[in-house]
């Protein structure tokens, strides 16, 4: 894109030449929300995860990379017309402009979309609300030419910015029937389904980046699972549990099975993700065992070298999947 937009700009150095590759730019990116249901479901055989590597880079390059190069375009654009405007004898303070804007751009890009954009809209909105920006300034740089072509040409780029978005939040994400809960959060995009187990049981499953969590079953059982059960080892080398710390919340079963076997111990529970504690309260029991079983939010790294508790129990289960599992 930046190789492609000098060398526009070089043959067309017009303003209105930069303005249709902003608009294009724009439009594409409005499509990456409709898009991205049609690229996710191709990636890989029905039922089968895709590859941890060829899956996320074949995705990224199918819903970036076009406009990603059209709008890399930009930049040089923008160098060639400053620099034409001052006679080409301050290409260097041109350049130099452009750099210092676009690297801010990318700063405040960054922590504006992890701590603010994402937390506030979501992802689908995000999208949108950049492309229709992007839109208006195409559009206002067509007015501002002032020529007749210019000034259609601004009414069809807001005409299909608005179509674009309509069209993007006409579009429903399917939602299974057996799905009562879907939320994204800065960390994860979190599913809570009610489904029959192997062994004709109903159970509650919760599932962060389609990973499973946890599961409870519509009998009370909280360890669904194999794996969770294997809290039950602190029979052999802590049979005293008076204070002890799980790191990851998931439904909160396993804590609160050992809450169980220790009525009067206290479990610290220290999840990063404030929302898994918000539905382990609506949906996995957690305010049953209030004041035994206590969640903490934050990082499971600094809570352990921040807390002056001792512990006679910790239990580690901050992994998502064979694939992360921390030191």
């Amino acid at each position: 894109g930046y190789y492609g937009g000098g060398r526009l700009a070089d043959r067309f150095p017009t303003p209105k030449a930069l303005l249709h590759l902003l608009a294009a730019g724009a439009l594409f990116v409005l499509l990456v929300p409709v898009l991205a249901g049609a690229v996710g479901g191709r990636l890989a055989p029905e039922g089968q995860p895709a590859d941890l590597i060829a899956g996320p880079l074949s995705a990224a390059l199918s819903l970036f990379a076009v406009p990603g190069c059209l709008l890399a375009t930009v930049s040089p654009f923008a160098v060639k017309l400053l620099s034409w405007r001052g006679a080409n004898e301050r290409v260097g303070t041109s350049a130099g402009t452009v750099a210092m804007l676009s690297t801010v751009g990318s700063v405040l890009g960054t922590f504006g979309a992890g701590f603010v954009l994402i937390p506030a809209l979501g992802l689908k909105a995000i999208f949108v609300l950049v492309g229709l920006t992007l839109l208006v300034l195409a559009a206002v740089g067509y007015a501002i030419l002032n020529e007749p072509r210019s000034v259609r040409a601004a009414g069809a780029v807001l005409v299909l910015g608005t179509l674009a978005t309509v069209l993007v939040f006409g579009i429903r994400e399917p939602v299974a029937d057996y799905e009562i809960l879907q939320r994204e959060t800065p960390y994860h995009r979190i599913s809570v389904l009610q489904r029959e187990s192997s062994d004709g049981r109903e159970i509650t499953v919760l599932l962060t980046d389609g990973a499973p969590q946890g599961a409870v079953s519509d009998q009370g059982e909280r360890l669904v699972y194999r794996y969770p059960r294997y809290y039950r080892l602190e029979r052999l080398f802590c049979p005293k549990v008076e204070r002890a710390a799980f790191l990851g919340g998931g439904v909160y079963g396993i804590p609160q099975c050992l809450a169980d076997d220790h009525p009067r111990a206290v479990i610290d529970v220290v999840e990063i993700d404030p929302e898994i504690e918000r539905i382990g309260r609506e949906l996995f029991g957690l305010d049953d065992y209030a004041g035994r079983v206590r969640p903490r939010t934050g990082d499971a790294r600094m809570f352990l070298a921040a807390t002056g508790e001792r512990y006679d129990l910790i239990f580690g289960d901050v992994f998502r999947g064979r694939q992360t599992v921390p030191p």
